[in-house]
């Protein structure tokens, strides 16, 4: 029961609260990271190797110096990275006011940029 309510809130663990801020850094982290690694992945099947897991390291500076042009190729495509994030991405937002909306809009779209659109205008409103 623990991890179910982990997955939805990763912070449940640690007994604070994020603010609304932190909410927001979270969610753009998780995006990028999934986005990373489903690129990492599927680049490494390519050549013929299987699943070789990046570095802490080597996936933070990543993170920190994300750019969504690099990862659009012929092996990956964000919009399928997307749509899988969407089921976290409602918990995350979950019990924050006006969510309902933002979770329909969000359910329409597939876009990478689009996503993060909407997100940071319902954290902006949510400020």
């Amino acid at each position: 029961m623990v991890g179910q309510a982990a997955i939805g809130r990763p912070w449940l663990m640690t007994g604070h609260e994020p603010t609304v801020e932190e909410r927001f850094a979270l969610i753009v982290r998780h995006a990028r990271m999934l986005v990373i690694l489903y690129d990492y992945y599927h680049h490494y099947r390519e050549r013929g190797r299987d699943r070789i897991q990046p570095t802490y390291e080597r996936l933070c500076h990543a993170v920190d110096t994300f750019d969504m042009q690099h990862y659009i190729n012929d092996y990956n495509d964000p919009q399928k990275t997307m749509i899988e994030y969407r089921k976290y991405l409602f918990n995350y937002i979950g019990g924050l006011p006006g969510n309902r909306e933002v979770k329909t809009q969000l359910a329409l779209t597939k876009d990478y940029t689009e996503t993060m659109n909407i997100i940071e205008s319902f954290f902006i409103k949510c400020q």
